[in-house]
């Protein structure tokens, strides 16, 4: 009887080790934006990376927990998931010696856990599976074919329910609308009180509630980071200025030279939706991005071209 009891006291382990790891990859998932920017954010890649990066954790995280629901392949999954462990607890060191405290996003947005407390439930999760270790518990028939389905289904499931953004095609904003939104931006004093017109400029409208522009602001913070912008990057923003302190502290951004502007002709400039960003020659603007198809390649280049 006795024996009995701790067979299912393994198969709890084994299952709750399992669903935290399905949870994290679904948590992931749901705010695959912001871990997208965090992946992005770490500068061991660029936007695009980030994106495939960000998708193929979250496939093996869900990979992970159903196979050790499942119990299918545990003498392997097992040591696949002490080393997995091992490698997130390594990299959570490293982020608490450099003194980082902001949201690791180990289970996404939903659950905010700063690197301490991502390490610790690390540690337990270990010491749970340790303890699990010898489980051999049972086999569903057609492991095979089970375990074929949940890869292939992790795997590409990320990706259509949520593509990178890289492979979305965007349409270009019209040469003339670009001439306009430049002609209004030159003739507004507090535009050009701010230096909109002065040299090459990224120039960001943001809104200071809207969550994309936030996310917009992370990117372009990490971006400038990447290639010595900061003197070039304009935001103008949109909103009541009490706000400002909450949206720098959410967009972790740098604090680069920003105005204000009013609802009506910030609209006019920025187009219909927010983020707008542009890339800006002496008052001549000459690329909009939004959210999504912000690229830091195309904003090097126009600001290395002589």
């Amino acid at each position: 009887m006795k024996g009995i009891a701790n067979k299912y006291i393994l198969h709890t382990l084994r299952i709750l080790i399992g669903a935290v790891f399905i949870a994290s990859a679904i948590f992931k998932l749901i705010g695959i934006d912001a871990f997208e920017i965090y992946i992005f954010s770490l500068q061991w890649f660029g936007l695009p990376a980030s994106s495939i990066v960000a998708r193929l954790i979250i496939s093996s995280e869900f990979i992970l927990g159903f196979l050790l629901v499942t119990n299918i392949n545990f003498d392997i999954i097992k040591k696949i998931t002490l080393g997995v462990l091992i490698l997130f607890s390594i990299f959570l060191a490293i982020q608490i010696v450099q003194g980082k405290t902001e949201n690791c996003h180990c289970f996404g947005e939903i659950i905010q856990l700063s690197p301490l407390s991502s390490l610790i439930k690390n540690i337990v999760l270990a010491a749970l599976l340790l303890l699990a270790y010898k489980n051999t518990g049972f086999t569903l028939p057609q492991t095979a074919n089970i375990r074929l389905f949940i890869i292939s289904f992790a795997i590409v499931f990320p990706a259509i329910i949520s593509p990178p953004d890289f492979m979305i095609q965007f349409e270009q904003v019209a040469d003339d609308a670009l001439a306009i939104a430049s002609k209004r931006m030159n003739n507004d004093t507090t535009l050009q009180a701010a230096g909109a017109n002065e040299g090459k400029k990224l120039i960001c409208f943001l809104s200071l509630k809207c969550n994309y522009c936030i996310q917009s602001a992370t990117k372009i913070s990490i971006i400038a980071k990447n290639q010595n912008l900061d003197g070039n990057i304009l935001f103008v923003l949109m909103g009541d200025v009490n706000d400002l302190p909450e949206f720098w502290e959410k967009s972790t951004a740098k604090h680069f030279n920003y105005t204000f502007m009013p609802m009506r002709p910030f609209f006019q400039i920025a187009g219909p939706s927010v983020p707008s960003i542009y890339l800006s020659d002496n008052g001549k603007l000459k690329q909009q991005f939004n959210y999504r198809n912000i690229n830091e390649q195309t904003i090097a280049t126009f600001f290395n071209e002589k």
